[in-house]
C-alpha cells in the first residue's frame, strides 16, 4: 500500500487504490462468511422453541429481555434465528 501524508496533521492517508483493495478483500470475506453461516430466518414461537430445544415460554422470555429479535404480535409473532 502506498500512503500520502495528510496536509494538516501529517497523518497517513490511504489512496483510492488502497481503499478499493480493502473493499475487495472485505467483500470476499463477506462471501466466505455467508457460506459458513446461513442467513437468519424468521420462525414462529413454537418453531423457534423446537429449533432451540427450549419451551415457548423461554422464547417469549428471551424476546422480552432482548436476547432474541421478534416482529409481529399475538399468533403472528415471529422470532429471528
Amino acid at each position: 500500500m502506498t500512503h500520502a501524508r495528510g496536509p494538516l496533521t501529517g497523518d497517513m492517508i490511504a489512496t483510492k487504490a488502497d481503499l478499493d483493495r480493502v473493499e475487495s478483500i472485505l467483500l470476499d470475506l463477506k462471501r466466505q462468511l455467508d457460506t459458513l453461516a446461513p442467513p437468519q430466518e424468521w420462525f414462529g414461537i413454537d418453531q423457534a422453541a423446537e429449533k432451540l430445544n427450549v419451551s415457548a415460554s423461554t422464547i417469549r422470555r428471551r424476546i422480552n429481555c432482548g436476547q432474541l429479535e421478534a416482529r409481529g404480535i399475538g399468533k403472528t409473532r415471529q422470532v429471528r434465528l
